[in-house]
């Protein structure tokens, strides 16, 4: 098996039935799919409505397509300071993960999902959280990858390695979003650095940096990115490509682009050419002298 994978979120085709998605990204060359945010499969911050026949189903017809569903987002508040919306939340991870075993998914991708007003009451939440979801994770034997989001109470790298550090979970990985780039402090190759060890999940798409998107009137609470065809915006993908070599990235890379609703099997054709050039880069960059590739655990 390759050590870096290549997987498509087919979110822009969300309106349409998830069977859609599927074939709309073999036809563009993939052999695996991230299943995001979808009503009809996980929804997300709320109760899932999807039967474990249908999940079931879903499950039979990707492997008869020959693509594998490579990621479920789980996306709940369980970071929340309020109790009872956080309590719920564990309820609908729980859900979440049996949907993950109907459907086949080896891992969840997920977000930390806090008050950024409440950051310290929020980090205690998620940890809580964590340690009530604990057992169910490691009897599901799922990789678990949290990525820090602009408008979180945590935005960046480092705050979310120490999270995890702290949290102490086997399994527990770090996804980096590539389009977070300008929210997540650092430079790509110190982004890619302090991650090394858990990162084993990144989001590929470009954006601007958010200086570039002016809001009129202003709105301080907005915290702005994109999810961009790779060459669309500011993102030096090379570099980021080859940080992740050096470190000796072994995992998954799914192109998760939001912007082309309307030219959707486009995008999805030319992310699939953009996600190969980026591999070959990070494979580059081990074969000129990374150390051995490390895989989650």
């Amino acid at each position: 098996m390759p050590l870096v994978r290549i997987a498509l979120d087919p979110a822009m085709l969300a309106p349409r039935p998830v069977d859609d998605g599927l074939r709309a990204a073999v036809a563009a060359g993939y052999r695996a799919v991230e299943l995001g945010n979808r009503p009809d499969v996980v929804p997300a911050f709320g109760a899932p409505v999807t039967s474990v026949r249908e999940l079931r189903r879903v499950a039979g017809l990707a492997a008869g397509l020959g693509v594998e569903i490579a990621s479920l987002a789980v996306i709940q508040a369980w970071s929340s300071p309020d109790e009872t919306a956080r309590r719920r939340a564990v309820g609908w991870w729980r859900d979440g993960i049996a949907a993950a075993a109907a459907i086949g998914a080896p891992r969840i991708n997920t977000e930390l999902s806090g008050d950024p007003a409440r950051p310290d009451a929020s980090r205690d939440a998620f940890l809580r959280s964590l340690g009530e979801l604990r057992g169910d994770l490691l009897d599901a034997g799922l990789t678990v990858a949290v990525e820090p989001h602009p408008g979180d109470f945590i935005e960046t790298t480092d705050a979310a390695i120490d999270l995890l550090e702290a949290a102490d979970l086997d399994g527990l990985r770090y996804l980096h979003c590539v389009p977070h780039a300008f929210h997540l402090g650092g430079t790509a190759r110190e982004q890619v650095a302090h991650a090394a060890g858990r990162l084993d999940h990144v989001h590929l798409a470009d954006t601007f940096r958010p200086q570039r998107t002016i809001l009129n009137p202003a709105s301080p609470q907005v915290r702005v990115h994109q999810h961009l065809d790779p060459g669309q915006g500011e993102i030096d993908f090379d570099e980021v490509a080859r940080a992740l070599g050096e470190t000796g990235f072994a995992g998954l890379v799914t192109v998760q682009v939001f912007a082309w609703p309307d030219r959707a099997e486009a995008s999805f054709a030319a992310g699939r050419e953009a996600a190969a050039r980026f591999v070959a880069t990070i494979e580059g960059a081990r074969r000129d002298g990374a150390p051995t590739p490390r895989t989650a655990a």
